[in-house]
C-alpha cells in the first residue's frame, strides 16, 4: 500500500522554501519596489500560502489517519508549528505590516525572526517526516 503522508510532507516542505525562504526574502532586492509595495506584495503572497500550506496541512493529516507512513509523534511537529505560525504570529505580524503600509510607525519587535526560526523548524520537521517515511516505505519492499 503506498503511503502518501510522507510525499505530502516532501511537497509541504518545498512550498514553504520556495515561497517564505527564497521568494519572500528576494522582493526585497528589488530596488524599483518601494517598502510599502514590496509589503503589500508579501502579504497576498503570504495569504495565498497560508492558504496552500493550510490544504496541504489537512492532506497531510488525512494521509497520515488512512495511510500511515509517518511517525505520529514526528508528524505532529509540523502541524504545532504551523498551527503557531498561522494563528499566532500571522494575525500580529500582519498587523504591524498594514500599519507599516500606511505609514505609521511601529515599535520594535523581534518576531519576524522567530517567525523565520519557526519557519525554518516547521521545514526541517517536514523534510525529516518526508525523508523518514521514504525510506522506511522503501526498506519494507
Amino acid at each position: 500500500m503506498i503511503r502518501f503522508a510522507p510525499f505530502i510532507a516532501i511537497l509541504w516542505a518545498g512550498i514553504a522554501i520556495g515561497a517564505t525562504l527564497i521568494a519572500t526574502p528576494v522582493k526585497f532586492l528589488a530596488p524599483s519596489l518601494t517598502l510599502s509595495t514590496a509589503l503589500e506584495i508579501g502579504r497576498v503572497t503570504f495569504y495565498w500560502v497560508g492558504i496552500a500550506e493550510a490544504v496541504l496541512c489537512a492532506i497531510f493529516i488525512i494521509a497520515l489517519f488512512a495511510f500511515g507512513g509517518a511517525r505520529w509523534k514526528l508528524a505532529f511537529i509540523p502541524i504545532v508549528l504551523f498551527a503557531v505560525q498561522r494563528l499566532g504570529l500571522m494575525p500580529i505580524l500582519d498587523s504591524r505590516t498594514v500599519e507599516i503600509i500606511a505609514g505609521n510607525s511601529v515599535d520594535d519587535s523581534n518576531l519576524h525572526v522567530v517567525y523565520i526560526y519557526v519557519e525554518f523548524a516547521k521545514i526541517i520537521a517536514l523534510l525529516v517526516v518526508g525523508a523518514l517515511g521514504i525510506f522506511s516505505f522503501e526498506n519494507k519492499r
